[in-house]
């Protein structure tokens, strides 16, 4: 008797939304809808979004198509709502269900990042012609395995299906955040080596090859992918170029030498490809959540 239902039209495919159950209880939609009016009263938003899985999409078209309904009615206009879906992790060994027990918990993944992560900063460390102390190791494998677990997930498509490999995840060679990371403290090593000497940034800046031109190129491309990231709710799109930027500054530093150029020019125009390349790397990282290791 007291149950209440919200139909729509034959044509829209939608199905009809109960919205309180016959004995006068209320369900999520309910919940949902009240939420919903309460932002629009408190906040006056011009937009809500909600970042919900793939699986609920319908739903929201049953919840965002009733509350313009109730809008009409009160005469109020509505905020512009859209739902900004993705898609579901998956492990090696298949889907992750909370009803079957085959799920992790993001606190346990972030900590099995950090312990693997350590592993290969102490190997790194190991290697390198700078000391690190231990709590500076505790910090950069803290930083590269949050990176590592953050990046994973936003370089994918935001509505495909991702598989959680530890591998990948923690690269410091493919498309992962030690990638990245690792670029920039690289660019960071190079400019400790100034030792406090300055950039002349009034000798005219010179392009030597295609490298140098394919990065500086590449470097203006930001703002877009910062635009593009933005307009289409897609973190992907970001991450794929900085992904891009990390490559092609490799392929520069590994076949230009900067610091020992003989033409002193040349030397200050890599100089200032380096400087630009990190205040645009970092700038991205720091968008996309990423921490930012000074020296790796």
């Amino acid at each position: 008797l007291g149950r209440v239902v919200v139909g729509f039209d034959e044509n829209s495919n939608i199905k009809p939304l109960p919205i309180q159950r016959s004995d006068g209880s209320s369900l999520y939609a309910t919940r949902d809808l009240a939420t919903l009016a309460a932002r629009s009263v408190w906040f006056k938003p011009e937009k809500v979004i909600y970042v919900v899985g793939g699986e609920q999409k319908h739903y929201f078209q049953q919840v965002f198509e009733t509350f313009n309904r109730y809008s009409d009615a009160v005469g109020e206009t509505p905020p512009e709502t859209e739902h900004v879906y993705f898609g579901m992790v998956r492990l090696p060994t298949g889907r992750m269900s909370t009803r079957k027990g085959n799920i992790i918990f993001l606190e346990d993944v972030i900590n099995e990042a950090v312990t693997r992560a350590r592993k290969i900063v102490q190997e790194h460390a190991g290697e390198s012609s700078v000391e690190f102390s231990e709590a500076e190791i505790d910090k950069i494998a803290e930083d590269v395995g949050v990176g590592a677990v953050i990046y994973s997930e936003l370089r994918q498509g935001r509505t495909r299906g991702i598989e959680f490999k530890w591998d990948e995840v923690l690269s410091f060679k493919g498309n992962s955040g030690p990638y990245l990371q690792y670029t920039n403290a690289r660019i960071n090593a190079i400019f400790r080596k100034l030792e406090g000497q300055e950039i002349n940034f009034d000798t005219p800046f010179k392009i030597s090859d295609d490298l140098e031109a394919k990065l500086a190129l590449k470097l203006g491309e930001l703002p877009e992918a910062i635009q593009d990231a933005v307009t289409k709710n897609e973190p992907s799109l970001l991450s794929e170029y900085l992904y891009g930027l990390c490559s092609a500054f490799n392929s520069f530093y590994k076949n230009n030498p900067v610091l020992s150029a003989e033409d002193p020019q040349v030397r200050t125009s890599r100089l200032r490809l380096c400087l630009a390349t990190t205040t645009v790397l970092r700038r991205g990282m720091y968008l996309l959540g990423i921490p930012i290791p000074e020296k790796m």
